[in-house]
């Protein structure tokens, strides 16, 4: 069998715009990493019937009722832990957003945009 050149040579670097972009999907998914895909599928449901119960510790939430039973905590206690995650994650991918959203208005993006200086919450 012939063997076949391979064209090693790295093609042109991508826009420091798109490396910015690839960056913070890198951080997002390694935010979601603790979490298989389908769990996450499921958590607008959760914070939907968590929202439910903490208005109304009564109101259906056929979701977390089983989840809690599962734990042994009630509906309403699994519904203080899944808001105060969700405001927990929320949190973190705004400030991935956001570093995001800066780095790519800054006229020059600065080469060193991976830094984690340049990801940290605003003070």
């Amino acid at each position: 069998m012939a063997m076949r050149s391979i064209n090693t040579r790295p093609g042109p670097a991508l826009p420091l715009a798109e490396q910015v972009r690839r960056e913070s999907a890198r951080r997002l998914r390694a935010l979601a990493l603790p979490y298989t895909p389908e769990e996450r599928e499921t958590w607008a449901q959760q914070v939907r019937e968590a929202e439910a119960l903490d208005a109304n510790p009564a109101a259906p939430a056929p979701f977390l009722e089983q989840r809690a039973a599962a734990r042994g905590v009630t509906a309403p206690e699994l519904a203080d832990t899944v808001l105060g995650l969700a405001a927990a994650y929320a949190t973190q991918a705004g400030i991935i957003m956001g570093a995001y959203d800066k780095l790519i208005a800054m006229d020059p993006i600065p080469a060193d945009f991976r830094a984690d200086a340049y990801w940290a919450a605003e003070p």
